[in-house]
């Protein structure tokens, strides 16, 4: 399952509040860090679950 990791600038809460976040979707809010997009992005990728066959 794809990890989505949605950046913007309204609040967590008005997106929440309005339906356009759902559950399963990480927010980063603007303005941010670089090294807070890529430990963002390293934190998803480690719970990525392995594909098995």
């Amino acid at each position: 399952q794809a990890q989505i990791l949605y950046t913007s600038g309204y609040a967590e809460g008005v997106l929440a509040h309005e339906g356009k976040l759902e559950a399963s979707v990480h927010l980063l809010q603007k303005p941010y860090h670089p090294d807070a997009l890529s430990a963002r992005i390293r934190h998803l990728l480690r719970r990525r679950q392995p594909v098995t066959s």
